[in-house]
C-alpha cells in the first residue's frame, strides 16, 4: 500500500527526493577519496554511484519493525534483540561494505 500525502505525492517520493543534497555530498566526498587514493576510473564510478545508492536506499526504507519479534541469547550474554530491526537499520551501510569490497577488487 502506498501512502499518500496531500500533494499526491508518496513518502519515499519526498524521502528520496530530499536525498539530492545528501547524495551530491556523498559523490563528492567518494570523487575525493578516489583521487586521493589514486583508483582507476572503474573503481572510481563504482565507489561515486555506489555511495550515492546507499544513501538513496537508507533514506528510503520502509518504516523501522519495532514491534518485531526479538530473540534472546541465553549461551553468552543474555541480551535480546531484533534481528529485523537490525536488518532494516543496516540497509544502507551494508550497501556502503558491498561497494567498498566490489571497488577494492577493481583496484
Amino acid at each position: 500500500m502506498r501512502s499518500v500525502g496531500h500533494s499526491g505525492v508518496s513518502d519515499a517520493e519526498i524521502t528520496a527526493a530530499h536525498c539530492v543534497i545528501p547524495g551530491l555530498a556523498t559523490a563528492l566526498s567518494a570523487l575525493c577519496v578516489g583521487f586521493g587514493v589514486g583508483i582507476g576510473p572503474a573503481a572510481g564510478a563504482v565507489l561515486v554511484v555506489g555511495a550515492v545508492a546507499a544513501v538513496i536506499r537508507r533514506a528510503t526504507r520502509p518504516a523501522l519493525p519495532y514491534g518485531s519479534p526479538a530473540v534472546t541469547d541465553g549461551v553468552l550474554t543474555g541480551a535480546t534483540f531484533q534481528p529485523a530491526l537490525l536488518t532494516a537499520q543496516l540497509r544502507g551501510p551494508m550497501l556502503t561494505v558491498v561497494t567498498a569490497l566490489i571497488a577494492g577488487r577493481l583496484l
